[in-house]
């Protein structure tokens, strides 16, 4: 693809500018793509999206494919074709030239399974924080918001059979997972990293990463995530490996909420690393995570 060199001599803030206006520009046609589609797939009205939860089946099918096309529009279309506004090839500049090796990945792969007990204790830690006195109307909003989230997020992951599961798999995981990454580590952190250094460039884009989010009362676990993703790319110099740990992340959570609503496994995976006696699982599993960003950086000097 042919490069422009438009903004590769603007500043920080405007080259983010530009990325915001490609993002808006593009999720609003995809998302109005995907409304015109979904619409005419199942025959249902203009405002069904707003209220697929009274349209049965049809109504989530329509709301996850909103979901695909809103997040193909928001973060892997604006990813791809940023980086040729700074006169750069996408995949030199995302840093996708280089191909993964499938031990490494193998080995991320059970890394990251093994990062659910922390994350899911810091989630119910930061779900449960409290916002009093002056903070207490902000704290309603938001937790009127989070449930609302958390609604969608059930519909979602309501997987009657395989057909199903194979599309939320599609929808929560593999398109979140190679679109965040593009966007969030293959531009923004590579922004930032450039202008302000590797580390702050990480956080700084973790941060933004949870934010964007708009769900407060699990920021934390998230920016920590992010974080995670953020080291996992930098140490490796492949948005390959930073990708397969975010789909496993998102998979994995996916296939146990199959798993639990078929009687497959006896428990919610969202209990793991909560339950009274968790504490040796949660501590073990973050001296796991440690050591595996060490091991990594280890690999990044020799």
């Amino acid at each position: 693809m042919q490069t422009f060199g438009l903004i590769q001599n603007w500043t920080l803030s405007g080259k983010l500018f530009f990325l915001l206006l490609i993002c808006f520009i593009s999720a609003s046609l995809l998302s109005f793509i995907g409304l015109v589609a979904g619409m005419t797939i199942w025959s249902l009205p203009y405002d069904a999206l707003e209220h697929y939860s009274e349209y049965g089946v049809e109504g989530i099918h329509f709301m996850r494919l909103n979901q695909a096309a809103g997040a193909i529009g928001l973060f892997i279309l604006p990813a791809i074709t940023f980086p040729h506004f700074l006169g750069q090839q996408s995949s030199q500049f995302l840093q996708t030239e280089k191909k993964p090796a499938i031990l490494l990945l193998l080995l991320l792969v059970i890394y990251t399974l093994m990062q659910l007990p922390w994350i899911n204790a810091m989630s119910e830690w930061n779900n449960n924080l409290q916002w009093g006195g002056a903070f207490e109307e902000m704290y309603r909003v938001m937790r009127a918001k989070e449930d609302a989230a958390a609604e969608m997020i059930d519909n979602l992951l309501s997987m009657p059979d395989i057909g199903s599961l194979m599309v939320t798999l599609l929808v929560v995981a593999l398109i979140p997972a190679l679109g965040e990454e593009l966007l969030f580590r293959g531009v923004m952190q590579n922004l930032f990293g450039q202008r302000l250094g590797a580390h702050a460039g990480i956080w700084l884009t973790a941060g933004i990463f949870s934010f964007v989010h708009f769900q407060f009362f699990g920021f934390f676990p998230r920016l920590f995530l992010g974080a995670l993703l953020g080291y996992v790319f930098y140490f490796t110099g492949s948005l390959w490996y930073a990708v397969a740990v975010h789909f496993t992340n998102n998979a994995g959570a996916v296939i146990a909420y199959y798993a639990f609503q078929h009687g497959i496994i006896s428990e919610s995976p969202d209990v793991w690393g909560t339950q009274e006696g968790s504490t040796v699982w949660v501590l073990t599993s973050s001296l796991i995570g440690i050591a595996g960003l060490l091991y990594l950086r280890r690999l990044k000097t020799t």
